[in-house]
Order: C-alpha cells, then sequence, then structure tokens
C-alpha cells in the first residue's frame, strides 16, 4: 500500500521544498489541505505522477522508494540545480530499438510513429503553456501595477475636489443659492 506520507517526505528530500511549497507547487492546495490528503492517504495522483513526469524522476522510486530517484541534484555556487540526463549508451540503444522498430512495417511501427509525434506534441504544448503563463504573470503584474497607480490617482484627485466642493457649499451658504 502506498503511504502519501512518505512520497512528501521523498519530494521534500530531493526538492528542498517544504510542505506549503509542495501543497501549493505541485497540488495546488494549501498546506491544511496537503495535511488533510496525508492524514487520509489520499492523493491527487495525476499532479504528483505529472509532477514526477517533468522532473525526470522515477515514479516507481517517487510511489514506493524502491530504486533510484532517476536524478542526482548537483549544487552550482550554492545553489541547488538538479539535472538529468540519459547515459549516452541508454539513448544509442533506444534510437536504434526505435528505428529497428520503425522499419519493421508492422502495426508496432505505426504505434510507435505515433506515440513518438504524441509525445512531441505534448512537449511542444507544455513548452508554449510555460511561456503562456509567463505572459499571463507579466499581464497580472501590470494591471495590479495599473490599478494600483488609478486608485492613487482617485485619491489625489478626492484631495483635490473635496475642498473645492466644501468651499463651493460655503459660498452657497453665504449666499443662499
Amino acid at each position: 500500500m502506498l503511504n502519501v506520507r512518505k512520497i512528501i517526505e521523498r519530494i521534500q528530500n530531493r526538492t528542498g521544498m517544504n510542505q506549503t511549497q509542495i501543497a501549493s507547487e505541485l497540488f495546488g492546495k494549501s498546506k491544511q489541505g496537503l495535511n488533510n490528503q496525508i492524514r487520509n492517504n489520499t492523493i491527487d495522483f495525476h499532479a504528483l505522477i505529472d509532477w514526477g513526469v517533468n522532473e525526470k524522476i522515477d515514479l516507481d522510486w517517487l510511489l514506493t522508494g524502491e530504486g533510484t530517484p532517476g536524478k542526482e541534484p548537483k549544487t552550482d555556487g550554492g545553489k541547488n540545480v538538479i539535472e538529468y540526463t540519459f547515459p549516452e549508451p541508454e539513448i544509442s540503444r533506444l534510437l536504434s530499438l526505435s528505428r529497428e522498430i520503425l522499419q519493421s512495417k508492422t502495426s508496432y511501427a505505426n504505434a510507435l510513429d505515433a506515440n513518438i509525434r504524441s509525445f512531441y506534441e505534448a512537449i511542444d504544448i507544455q513548452k508554449r503553456f510555460g511561456e503562456i503563463e509567463s505572459e499571463l504573470s507579466e499581464v497580472k503584474k501590470n494591471v495590479a501595477t495599473m490599478m494600483c497607480r488609478d486608485r492613487r490617482q482617485v485619491e489625489r484627485r478626492q484631495k483635490h475636489i473635496e475642498p473645492e466642493i466644501e468651499r463651493r457649499r460655503g459660498l452657497e451658504r453665504r449666499t443662499g443659492t
């Protein structure tokens, strides 16, 4: 049986993130929401697996603790930099097997071709989605800045208008109009 507490601990050990960061960045939840899932031993497996795949974490290790994490953290100037690369012989072996399957003119060749194209498209979409998220974040910042600036302008105008309104009221009282 899977142990959600252990899964979260493995994520913390690999990334250095605390539970609050894991809750918001991986699952889009509050820390309390994640604590409830840990207590109930439930978790959003889609989000967990998406994160594991994106980070090139061995899912067997992530879910069970067996095997290796899949990538080793390396430091660069005191910052944690995590990178992953397949060993070159493994890439060559996979390419060779793929080439052999694609040249076999079987239904497996068609399936592999379709899968490769789908994976490539998914990665491309993911990159574009990241760019769009980045642009959206900038738009949000700009809108917030503009709203703050507009609010300050309204406040400044009110400071100038209110004395004028009071002055006119005073004139109306004195003149009776």
